[in-house]
């Protein structure tokens, strides 16, 4: 059964405290599969990083954007069953020892309901913000996870790399799912498979055309297995029908083209961004969505 997962009103003047956990409920009470966010610290107005999917990224840098991990404890504490994710943590932006023990804490506290997907990052004037390393953000990266896991053993642990150095510490306590959370990596490059291999993780699909999707996702397959993949689709209000967007709609006559060549590709994750619609739209998207899919025979109940 294909697993959905709902974007939380995180950017943008509708990120409030309300909203979250009517958003956070409203997924668990219709019985969709999880919640999710993305991960910024800063946006610096007036940046000149070109955002990689679209002309400019969706939330001002005037606006609000709630904090990812800070968000999914919140959502932790209103639900029981739907499950939360970062999707995707830039790994350069946190320290390993403080990004596994906040990634450990929130999976001990939510009962194991946590999956994190890595990416390297691309806001380069957010990094200069934050003191990190823009040019060895991919080398970065890589230590970042390789240190988090280790960390999550809950064996005492050092660590020595180009980038990362710690001496031996203890990470207690250990996340609930063991050994570690689910991971995910998301975007592309010449990382990706490797990545997926050494870390045992999923593909995290970044916006693509859908054949373009269908063909990466299918490359992948034929260098790292039957790993999972997971496609993020957009929620409009309508979609032409010789769209190859990675988009349904679901208000007037449902177009769940997408949905249906996913699943029979084998994609079993599917995370919906709502960004597009206008935020007083949403929840009843959402409901109709729910009652489509579950029409469709993809999704129980």
């Amino acid at each position: 059964m294909t697993r959905f997962w709902m974007q939380l009103p995180q950017g943008g003047w509708v990120a409030s405290r309300e909203n979250v956990r009517v958003y956070a409920m409203l997924t668990e009470e219709l019985g969709l599969h999880g919640l999710w966010v993305g991960d910024h610290i800063v946006i610096p107005p007036g940046y000149q990083s070109q955002y990689p999917y679209a002309a400019s990224h969706p939330v001002p840098a005037d606006r609000p954007f709630l904090d990812s991990y800070t968000t999914l404890a919140y959502v932790a504490g209103c639900t029981q069953r739907v499950r939360i994710a970062v999707t995707a943590a830039v790994a350069p932006y946190r320290h390993p020892l403080l990004h596994a023990k906040m990634a450990a804490t929130l999976d001990h506290l939510s009962g194991g309901r946590l999956e994190i997907a890595f990416g390297a990052g691309w806001l380069r004037e957010e990094f200069e913000a934050l003191g990190a390393d823009f040019a060895h953000r991919g080398a970065v990266t890589d230590e970042t996870i390789e240190a988090m896991c280790a960390l999550w053993s809950g064996e005492p642990t050092a660590y020595q790399g180009e980038h990362i150095k710690f001496d031996t510490v203890q990470c207690l306590p250990r996340p609930t799912q063991l050994p570690r959370p689910p991971l995910w990596i998301g975007g592309g490059g010449p990382r990706l498979a490797r990545r997926m291999r050494r870390f045992g993780a999923g593909w995290l699909g970044p916006d693509l055309p859908l054949p373009d999707f269908l063909d990466t996702a299918a490359a992948l397959r034929d260098q790292v297995g039957d790993a999972p993949v997971s496609a993020k689709v957009w929620l409009l209000d309508s979609v032409a029908e010789d769209s190859d967007e990675l988009a349904i709609s679901v208000l007037g006559p449902p177009r769940l083209d997408v949905l249906r060549k996913l699943a029979a590709a084998g994609v079993g994750d599917i995370r919906l961004d709502l960004s597009r619609l206008p935020s007083a739209d949403r929840p009843r998207h959402i409901h109709a969505f729910a009652r489509a899919v579950r029409k469709e025979g993809l999704l129980d109940g």
